[in-house]
């Protein structure tokens, strides 16, 4: 072999020596590097406060906040409900059950995925992942066809609503005139 074949090989040799050491910090995932995810089991339910789910939180349960906002960044395995308050459905979120808002938004974000209905009131923005939503947003109006009634149609209510207690007064005397006559006696003699 001659010299120069012999200086090759041991260029290429001293090459593939040098590349081991890169080889083994070319990993994508270190220890250290690892976020755990935190698994909550059960409901999540807040009075007057927000509710932020982050991207390592996996919440087994329903999502549901009373005068508050809900922020999902990670995972619900369950509804998302919000009542007098919005929930907003970030990017790489995902909702297996419904998502709901009683006198608030929905912002869905590109990429938030939602396995069920989306159901608001007041609106709903943002369209999010396709592949997992209900083919159809709701917005919904809970008047439920009950419309406000006149002042005159209020009195009407009120009169109506007072002749029943009347009513329901003198039915009371009539088949309970001993009771009440015992009523009327003990407070007689001992009143407040």
């Amino acid at each position: 072999m001659s010299r120069k074949y012999k200086y090759r090989l041991a260029l290429l040799l001293l090459l593939a020596f040098c590349m081991i050491p890169a080889l083994s910090f070319a990993q994508t995932e270190t220890q250290q590097d690892t976020v755990e995810t935190q698994i909550y089991q059960g409901d999540v339910v807040q009075f007057t406060g927000n509710i932020t789910i982050n991207p390592d939180e996996q919440i087994r349960g329903d999502v549901v906040a009373m005068s508050g906002n809900i922020d999902v960044r990670g995972k619900v395995y369950g509804d998302v409900t919000a009542m007098a308050g919005n929930i907003r459905l970030h990017s790489g979120s995902l909702v297996t059950g419904d998502v709901t808002t009683f006198a608030g938004n929905i912002q869905r974000d590109d990429g938030a995925s939602v396995a069920g209905r989306i159901t608001s009131q007041e609106g709903i923005t943002g369209t999010g992942d396709s592949r997992f939503s209900y083919p159809y947003h709701h917005n919904y109006d809970y008047s439920f066809g009950f419309h406000h009634l006149s002042p005159w149609g209020r009195f009407s209510g009120w009169l109506i609503s007072l002749l029943g207690l009347l009513a329901l007064t003198a039915a009371a005397v009539a088949v309970f005139p001993k009771n009440l006559n015992a009523m009327k006696n003990s407070m007689e003699t001992e009143p407040l």
